[in-house]
């Protein structure tokens, strides 16, 4: 059975990043986590061993080591001890090193080996493994010495990397060289050769998942799964995973966490996490990519709650693992002919609205399921953008031909019905909470329409040439714009009332900024998000009430899966939308957008991910999100339900 990683939606298992640190001078090579996650070592090339408080990064010891390489750290649980293998003085030695307390780490004694490729310290700490050229050699530890007990003749092959179960009954190593599996079992206290598996595409790394199944990479693509076979009493393949690669690069790193059925694997510069709804690896249910191509080590917590990732230049990152307060799930999914410029849904998401060229479909929700009930011609004009109201099922669409439309529900009918066209410019469209103020936007232009018993009339025009409105934020009393500029500003625009109790716009400031935005979002209603343009990261800012000033008060890097240039021919594809009622935020960065939540402190937390998206549309109440996804021309519709 082959079982595809790859899906249109993912979660994100980790944090942005919890605590960071500059690994200065010469990269990191290695990382080990203890079992209570409480302290890191980190062995740097050419120098020394560091040692990290894990709550806040910081440094308790260090060892100078004069190493050459550092090939592995490993953490011997219940004695509480680092084991670092490295090479020095062009000797293969295995150092041990004791944690004395959070404040303490001194080293103990070492081994000499003559020529070591691999490592692994077993379960129950009583044996260590290490595989070698053409042999494995086993110590096993009497008192507080560990002394050789055996050495296995694995003829022309290098154990390039090795695993023993948690019972300590079977012994796996794997030799790129040969591309053979080699399984030993345990009789009469000597361990020996039961199985030999051949396989020319085998990698380089593999790893217990239960006690009688194991995982093996293959050379340059996709994991195999062996499970003992209880009738014919050997290992055999039961499927295999295809896993998203980036680049031609071999595996560097594979670890499954048995207790959350995740599996943590590094190909290169890139690091995946497979979420699996069981250890017999039969489904994935979410998946997370890390800051694609730019990880150069990454090390799990036995627990599976932190991931330790350092990159290209040297910066060490903590993530903890996060737990989304709303579940996200694909409901239904429907192929679609022609290709969407727009879309909008109403306040509980019964009703959709998808716009084509020249034309736009109403469909209605019955039973979880849209079907289309109306189509209309829309005579020539394009949709550039669309705005449903919240009080009603009315909806306005603007055409880049500046002709501005409200269409009407007739219950009676089931059907839309022009109720208003309006000549004016609108590449955005906003209302305040009451709807009772409509603004247009296009260009160099703000228009403000104010509502009347017969419609809507309009009351202002806001025109500067200098300025070029990238979108527009309204806050929640309505009476604070800010409208992100191609020029690194953000001009603020406030509402002034006169004494006859008239309503006037002016433009108040125009702060200048790091970067160009691209998507704004009043989340309350002195707190304003910001997305830069070309570049994955969110700015928070918030509005000082007495001065309308500016002040930057976070900043978040959301995670990059590609590499492409945000261009966008329609503004519907720039949109960031926050749901108070759920404290949802939605952000669109490329073909992707992200489901994140905003909570008390300020914090934007990413959640799920959903790839090759080219429209969406969050409804209001929260419930349902619907997308484009452009890869295979489908519709989707997501539920998203609180926990």
């Amino acid at each position: 059975m082959i079982i595809n990683e790859n899906s249109i939606s993912s979660r994100v298992l980790f944090s942005l990043v919890d605590k960071s640190i500059y690994v200065k001078n010469q990269p990191p090579q290695q990382i080990a986590i203890t079992k209570d996650s409480s302290i890191l070592a980190l062995g740097v090339k050419d120098q020394m061993l560091k040692f990290y408080q894990m709550k806040n990064l910081k440094m308790i010891s260090q060892h100078n080591i004069q190493s050459t390489w550092i090939y592995q750290l490993d953490v011997a649980k219940q004695s509480n001890q680092f084991i670092a293998t490295l090479e020095k003085n062009r000797k293969d030695i295995i150092q041990f090193y004791s944690i004395v307390n959070l404040s303490c780490c001194k080293r103990l004694y070492e081994i000499r080996i003559n020529l070591l490729y691999s490592i692994k310290l077993s379960y129950d700490e009583n044996l260590i493994i290490i595989g070698g050229s053409d042999s494995i050699v086993l110590f096993k530890k009497k008192l507080t010495i560990w002394q050789k007990i055996q050495s296995i003749e694995l003829p022309n092959c290098y154990a390039k990397d090795l695993d023993i179960n948690k019972e300590s009954s079977i012994l796996i190593t794997l030799s790129e060289e040969s591309k053979k599996l080699f399984i030993l079992n345990q009789s009469d206290l000597k361990w020996e050769i039961a199985q030999e598996i051949k396989n020319k595409e085998f990698g380089k790394k593999l790893c217990f998942i239960t006690n009688e199944s194991f995982i093996v990479t293959l050379q340059w693509s996709d994991i195999l799964v062996y499970k003992f076979n209880t009738i014919e009493l050997k290992f055999q393949m039961t499927k295999q995973i295809l896993i998203q690669k980036y680049e031609l690069l071999e595996c560097k790193f594979l670890q499954f966490i048995q207790s959350k059925y995740l599996l943590v694997h590094q190909h290169g510069y890139y690091s995946n996490l497979i979420q699996f709804k069981d250890q017999e690896l039969n489904t994935v249910e979410q998946k997370c990519n890390i800051e694609q191509g730019s990880i150069r080590l990454v090390q799990i917590s036995d627990d599976g709650n932190y991931l330790v990732t350092v990159n290209r230049d040297n910066q060490l990152d903590l993530r903890r693992q996060i737990h989304p307060s709303f579940n996200f799930n694909l409901v239904h999914s429907y192929p679609q002919i022609n290709q969407p410029t727009g879309m909008i849904t109403n306040y509980d998401a019964s009703i959709l609205v998808i716009t084509y060229e020249g034309q736009f479909q109403v469909l209605k929700k019955d039973c979880q399921q849209f079907n289309v009930i109306q189509t209309t011609n829309m005579q020539g004009l394009n949709c550039s953008s669309l705005y449903f109201m919240k009080n009603s099922d009315q909806f306005i669409m603007g055409s880049i031909d500046d002709e501005i439309t409200i269409w009407l529900w007739n219950s009676i009918e089931q059907h839309y019905s022009q109720q208003t066209r309006i000549i004016g410019p609108s590449f955005q469209i906003i209302m305040n909470q009451t709807e009772d103020l409509l603004i247009f936007a296009k260009d160099r232009y703000l228009t403000f329409w104010e509502k009347m018993q017969d419609g809507f009339s309009k009351f202002q025009t806001l025109r500067k040439s200098e300025y070029l409105f990238s979108q527009l934020s309204i806050n929640e009393s309505g009476t604070k714009l800010c409208a992100v500029q191609y020029d690194f500003s953000i001009v603020i625009i406030i509402q002034e009332v006169d004494q006859k109790s008239k309503r006037k716009w002016r433009f108040h400031s125009k702060i200048k900024i790091e970067a160009i935005g691209i998507q704004s979002s009043f989340l309350t209603e002195t707190k304003l998000l910001i997305k830069q343009k070309n570049v994955s990261i969110l700015d928070l800012y918030e509005l000082n009430n007495h001065n309308n000033q500016l002040i930057k008060i976070k900043q978040t890097q959301l995670i990059q899966n590609n590499h492409v240039s945000q261009t966008y021919d329609n503004f519907q594809k720039i949109q960031l939308q926050f749901n108070k009622l759920k404290s949802i935020l939605v952000i669109q960065n490329n073909n992707e957008i992200y489901l994140a939540e905003y909570d008390q402190s300020s914090n934007i937390i990413i959640n799920y991910i959903i790839q090759q998206v080219d429209y969406y549309s969050l409804c209001d109440n929260g419930n349902f999100l619907v997308t484009f996804n452009k890869e295979n021309n489908h519709l989707n519709v997501f539920q998203i339900l609180t926990k």
